[in-house]
């Protein structure tokens, strides 16, 4: 009880209240899916851009393509600036790329298999002392890896985005073949998504402020209606319990007045519970007398099954277990053996010469000569239940403690009655005398009764050694 009390006060408050709970649970929700709306946004309008951004490097890659001569590829990288042609191609770039002020970098590059060789850059400088630039290897980044093959053969590959030394760039390549069908090189256009993303991160804060906004007024309508048509009636009707008495019946019919002065009318499942919380109440106050006697007669009656039934499973003479009790508990023990869980020993005993105490000295000598032996049985065997199985026979189930110290308990049970029956001041019927055997219960054992039979056996064997010493009667 005290760590349930201990791990209801570690609660935050918001899991203690519904006024609390519910508008957490309201606002979870609405931040959820206001962020996986914005997340399906964000990515739509990014996607729409890049489309929007390859269709105008497609335009892009058309017109610069008009302005190329295949057939002097190995000129333009021989002799670039040095060429008119060269200056003027890269003059109408550099004119291009003013009328689209996203795009960063307008370069025609040739594919190797070592890198990129520069064909032409319009942000390469135009002196001869820089024109080294042009022909030199760029290196290939991680991000072509995907289309070597499509680049090895000249084949167009997709516009490809991410982040570089210049930024969020998305770079669209369009391949240029001879009139031999081969590919010379790739135009290449490169657009900032910085811009896009700035752009994408101003519309989200904006949405979020008006979702916010939203919320919040959303939220203060909920509180509202929560604490109205909930938590309030809830609240009165808990506060009027805590003054609940149920000593006599006077309290309990003030109890209904506190209820009834509540008058709960919200109109939902609060007022039902409301009204029917009254109704049981009725009811209760209604039955109570007659519950009162029912439940008097009813523990009567169960005192008297229970005594019946203690008594059907004890021995009336020694008031240790009877032949049915014994049964009972073997058929526990037979479950136990079936699931693998048994650990028990059985002790036989049978008291010695019975027949002789009641043939001299009568029945009333014979019945305590017999409560005597199994007194002696159970104070040996404290731990351990026993039973009276016949006449003069006892069975005692070893379990615990007394298990464990089977073998000292019934060497100590042998010199108990071996001590008594030579103790020659006493009467005859007070010399408690009787036989016993153990058996153990072993893995292969199957079922109870083969246990009883080894007990049964040895005490059997050491009843013939007593009657050899001392004779059917001593």
């Amino acid at each position: 009880m005290e760590n349930n009390a201990a791990a209801k006060a570690k609660k935050p408050l918001f899991l203690k209240s519904l006024s609390w709970s519910l508008p957490f649970l309201f606002v979870s929700i609405c931040v959820i899916l206001t962020t996986v709306i914005l997340a399906v946004v964000y990515i739509r309008f990014e996607r729409r851009m890049i489309e929007e951004y390859t269709r105008i490097s497609v335009g892009i890659t058309n017109y610069m393509e008009q302005e190329l001569d295949t057939s002097l590829t190995d000129e333009y990288i021989e002799k670039n600036y040095r060429l008119d042609e060269y200056r003027r191609i890269t003059q109408r770039y550099k004119k291009l790329r003013q009328n689209y002020p996203d795009v960063c970098y307008i370069y025609i590059y040739k594919y190797t298999p070592d890198g990129w060789i520069v064909v032409m850059d319009i942000d390469m400088p135009e002196d001869d002392d820089e024109d080294y630039y042009v022909g030199c290897l760029y290196p290939i980044t991680d991000s072509f890896d995907p289309y070597t093959e499509d680049l090895k053969r000249g084949k167009p590959i997709p516009a490809l985005k991410g982040m570089t030394e210049d930024g969020y760039l998305l770079t669209y390549l369009k391949p240029v073949y001879d009139e031999a069908g081969v590919c010379q090189y790739y135009l290449g256009v490169d657009f900032s998504m910085d811009d896009l993303h700035k752009q994408d991160i101003e519309f989200v804060l904006k949405v979020l402020a008006a979702v916010a906004v939203v919320i919040i007024c959303l939220l203060i309508l909920y509180i509202y209606i929560i604490e109205k048509y909930i938590t309030n009636p809830l609240n009165s009707i808990s506060g009027s319990t805590a003054k609940f008495s149920y000593e006599t019946e006077a309290d309990r019919s003030r109890n209904i007045e506190i209820m009834e002065e509540l008058n709960i009318s919200t109109g939902n499942e609060i007022e039902t519970l409301y009204r029917e919380l009254i109704s049981m109440m009725k009811d209760s106050l209604y039955y109570m007398t007659s519950l009162k006697k029912a439940e008097s007669d009813i523990k009567g009656k169960n005192e008297q099954i229970g005594e019946l039934s203690q008594s059907a499973y004890k021995d009336a003479l020694t008031g240790v277990g009877n032949k049915a009790a014994y049964l009972k508990e073997t058929n526990r023990l037979d479950a136990e053996i079936a699931s693998d869980t048994a650990e028990f020993a059985i002790v036989m005993a049978d008291a010695n010469d019975l027949k002789k105490i009641n043939d001299i000295y009568g029945h009333k000598a014979g019945d305590a000569y017999i409560k005597g032996c199994c007194h002696t049985i159970c104070d040996i065997y404290k731990h351990s239940p026993v039973f009276r199985i016949g006449g003069d026979e006892f069975a005692v189930i070893l379990k615990g403690e007394d298990y464990s110290n089977r073998y000292a308990l019934l060497e100590q049970a042998d010199a108990a009655f071996e001590s008594s029956c030579n103790d020659t001041e006493r009467e005859p019927w007070l010399m408690y005398s009787a036989s016993l055997g153990m058996g153990e219960y072993a893995s292969d054992d199957n079922m109870v009764e083969l246990v009883f039979k080894r007990a049964d056996n040895a005490m059997y064997k050491n009843k013939l050694k007593f009657k050899q010493q001392h004779g059917s009667y001593r």
